[in-house]
């Protein structure tokens, strides 16, 4: 009998998705939950039924309702507050700040780039140094006054193209930057440091002013 998730077998690199209600959401990656408790866990929208990476290989597998790539089967699936159309969702995640992966109805335009943060509303900011280790490590918190400080530093910086980062003494010191304003999400943006230089990306490669390295130190 002929195996319909892997008639033609393949490796496939699957994007971070959920299928839910006929709708498909991708993985946010430029942002995160401004809190926890603006994940609506009383409000279950879904659960996963079915998780696709290292099972399916075949390429023409058509996604169903309950289906992500990485999520674990039974993973509950939130609504966000502000969000009531669940243009956007939560799934609990304890590899993700805060603790719950954000995705992204793929029918709705969401502005995160470092452009369409509104600066002016921005709070405080979080650095995490090398989150993708320990995600739950305490913060360097920037606030009040500082906060234009390092947006400033930011916006400063010298867009660099073809930059290459220094790799002789192993690869870079990788930061988060968390910028919250009063909505139920956070931007989030990367900053590195090869030890000559510190750079993020806020649409080509930035070189900043070393300064910066003072205020999330």
């Amino acid at each position: 009998m002929t195996n319909p998730l892997n008639t033609t077998s393949t490796i496939i690199d699957w994007v971070d998705f959920v299928k839910l209600n006929n709708k498909s959401y991708t993985g946010v990656h430029e942002a995160v939950i401004a809190d926890p408790a603006f994940v609506l866990t009383q409000q279950r929208v879904g659960t996963v039924k079915f998780k696709v990476d290292d099972v399916v290989t075949n390429s023409n597998y058509q996604t169903k309702d309950g289906d992500a790539a990485f999520l674990e089967i039974g993973t509950p699936l939130y609504e966000v507050q502000g969000f009531p159309d669940h243009s956007m969702i939560a799934a609990k995640d304890e590899q993700s700040l805060h603790g719950y992966k954000l995705f992204k109805d793929d029918s709705v335009k969401l502005n995160l780039n470092y452009k369409d943060i509104p600066k002016q509303q921005v709070t405080r900011i979080e650095i995490y140094k090398n989150s993708f280790k320990n995600p739950n490590s305490e913060p360097k918190i920037i606030e009040g006054k500082q906060v234009k400080s390092f947006i400033a530093l930011l916006d400063e910086g010298k867009i660099t193209q073809n930059y290459q980062p220094d790799m002789s003494k192993g690869d870079p010191t990788f930061y988060d930057m968390i910028f919250y304003t009063d909505k139920p999400y956070a931007y989030k943006q990367n900053l590195q440091d090869d030890g000559m230089n510190f750079y993020f990306y806020p649409w080509n490669v930035s070189i900043l002013s070393r300064d910066i390295g003072k205020m999330i130190e």
